[in-house]
C-alpha cells in the first residue's frame, strides 16, 4: 500500500526498507510480504493494528496522519483528546494545563472526550438490558471500540459480525456534539493509533464520520510539551456545555469514563451502569492480538455464550499501550489512576463535551452494517477451494519447515498459500533453493 487508502492507515517509506523481514515475522495477521527486496503489505488482510510500526527498525513504516496544513482549511479548529492523551504526560500536569498547551498548537476548541465515552458505557447498558429481554443479539456482545479488532473479525472471523455492540465509539459520539455546537468547524481527533485514524474516512457501522482529520498522539507530544513548559495558553474559551448533575455525576462513574483507554476500563465502566440498574454484568477482556486471537476462536466455537460482553483491544493495555503513544502503557496507566481521581473529585474541570441529557439509544446506534471481508478464501467454489487446500497441505510437506521468513512470508504455511494463490514460487524457500543446487551441483536428491 502506497498512497493514501480509504481502508488502511499503515504506509511504508520504500526508501528506508531494507527488506529484513523483522514486520513480515511480526505481524500477527500476516499481512506483510517482502518481494523484490521491500516489503509490502497485503490491502486485504491488514488490520490497521500498528505492530509494524512498532516492530520495524528502519522506521518504514508509519501512519498516514492529518498535517498542520489540514488546519488551514478551516476558520474554526476543534480538537478532540482521549483520556489516553492526558496520560501521557507527567502526573503533576493538569489536564486543564494539557488542555491549553494543545490549543497553542491552533485549535479554537479543546475537549475531553471522557464524558462522550460515559454516554456510550450507559447507552451499552441500556443495549445489552434490552437484549436480555429481546435476544436479538446473540451472546457474548463484543465491543465496537477498537476499529482494529473489528477489522480483525470482519476478515479472520466473519461469523462474529452478529456478536458486535452497534454502537458507535466514544470519539464519534464528541465529534458529533463538537459537529452540533461548531456546524462549520474542522474538527480533529488525536489517536494513539493507526486503526482509528483508518475509522475516521472509512467508518465501520455508519456511512460517515463527523471527523475531518485524525493526528498521531507522537506527532503532537513534543509540541505540546514545549508549549506545557513555556506555560502560556492560547486565548479563547475551551469550555463545553457541562453535563447535567445526574446520579451520573457521582465520583465512581467519572473515574470510570476517565478510565475507559485502558485494559478492561470499559468493561469495568459497563458493570459500574449496569449495576445502577440491579443488573449483573458477567465481562471478560483480552488486550494485545495474541490473546485477541484466542479469545475470538474460543468466542467462535461457542466457549463464551454465558458472557455478556467481550472488551477485546488490539493492543496490549488498551488504547494506552498504542503503537501512536508516547508513554509505556504502565506509567501512562499509573497517570491515569490518579488523573481520575482528581477529575472525579473535580467534576467542572476540564471542560467536557457532553451534553445536557444522555442522548437516546438510537441516535449512538449502527446505521449500516459491517459486512463480513474473508481474505483467507482460497475459491469462491467449494470444489475448487478443496482442491487448493490440499495442494497447500502437499507444498508445505516439501518446505524446509523453519517458519524463518527467509522467503518473504511469516511462515512456510503462508509461503505455500501464496504458491497456490500464484504469488510466490517454491524455489523462493531457500530450503528448496539449496537442495535444488546441489542436485544440480553435486547430484545429490532433495530430502
Amino acid at each position: 500500500m502506497n498512497g493514501k487508502s480509504d481502508f488502511h492507515s499503515v504506509e511504508l517509506r520504500d526508501e528506508n526498507c531494507k527488506g529484513c523481514t523483522i514486520c513480515v515475522t511480526s505481524c500477527p495477521v500476516e499481512a506483510i510480504r517482502v518481494h523484490g527486496g521491500k516489503a509490502h503489505i497485503l490491502e486485504t488482510q491488514c488490520i490497521d493494528c500498528g505492530e509494524c510500526i512498532r516492530k520495524c527498525p528502519s522506521r518504514a513504516k508509519y501512519a498516514l496522519t492529518a498535517s498542520k496544513d489540514e488546519l488551514l482549511a478551516y476558520k474554526t479548529k476543534v480538537a478532540l483528546l482521549a483520556p489516553a492523551f492526558f496520560a501521557q504526560f507527567s502526573e503533576k500536569t493538569s489536564r486543564q494545563a494539557i488542555m491549553d498547551a494543545v490549543k497553542t498548537l491552533g485549535f479554537d476548541f479543546v475537549y475531553d472526550i471522557s464524558g462522550a465515552a460515559g454516554e456510550v458505557s450507559r447507552a451499552t447498558a441500556d443495549f445489552i438490558r434490552e437484549n436480555k429481554q429481546t435476544g436479538q443479539y446473540e451472546t457474548p456482545i463484543i465491543s465496537s471500540s477498537c476499529p482494529a479488532i473489528l477489522k480483525l473479525i470482519q476478515i479472520r472471523f466473519p461469523s462474529l459480525i452478529d456478536h458486535i455492540l452497534p454502537i458507535i465509539p466514544p470519539s464519534e459520539n464528541a465529534a458529533r456534539q463538537a459537529r452540533a455546537q461548531h456546524p462549520d468547524a474542522g474538527i480533529f481527533f488525536i489517536s494513539p493509533c493507526p486503526a482509528k485514524v483508518t475509522v475516521a474516512r472509512s467508518p465501520l457501522g455508519y456511512a460517515k464520520s463527523e471527523i475531518d482529520g485524525v493526528f498521531a498522539m507522537n506527532a503532537v507530544y513534543l509540541p505540546v510539551l514545549q508549549a506545557l513548559k513555556k506555560g502560556g495558553s492560547a486565548a479563547g474559551s475551551g469550555q463545553a456545555p457541562s453535563s447535567a448533575q445526574n446520579d451520573e455525576s457521582a465520583p465512581a462513574f467519572r473515574a470510570a469514563h476517565v478510565q475507559w483507554c485502558r485494559a478492561a476500563g470499559e468493561a469495568e465502566a459497563l458493570e459500574l451502569h449496569l449495576r445502577q440498574y440491579g443488573d449483573d454484568c458477567r465481562w471478560l477482556y483480552a488486550d494485545g492480538l495474541t490473546q485477541a486471537l484466542k479469545i475470538l476462536e474460543e468466542t467462535e466455537d461457542g466457549q463464551f455464550e454465558h458472557f455478556d460482553f467481550l472488551e477485546i483491544s488490539a493492543c496490549t493495555g488498551g488504547c494506552l499501550g498504542g503503537p501512536l503513544t508516547v508513554t509505556p502503557a504502565p506509567a501512562a496507566a499509573s497517570v491515569l489512576r490518579r488523573g481520575s481521581q482528581s477529575c472525579a473529585e473535580n467534576p467542572t474541570s476540564p471542560a467536557k463535551l457532553a451534553q445536557e441529557t444522555q442522548p437516546k439509544l438510537s441516535d449512538l446506534l449502527f446505521t449500516e452494517p459491517i459486512i463480513p471481508r474473508p481474505s483467507r478464501l482460497l475459491d469462491t467454489d467449494f470444489a475448487a477451494a478443496r482442491k487448493k487446500m490440499q495442494q497447500m497441505e502437499e507444498i508445505v510437506t516439501q518446505l524446509g519447515g523453519l517458519d524463518c521468513g527467509s522467503c518473504g512470508a511469516p511462515n512456510c504455511r503462508a509461503l505455500a498459500e501464496d504458491i497456490v494463490r500464484k504469488n510466490a514460487v517454491k524455489e523462493d524457500c531457500v530450503i528448496v533453493l539449496k537442495a535444488q543446487y546441489e542436485q544440480m551441483l553435486f547430484g545429490k536428491k532433495p530430502q
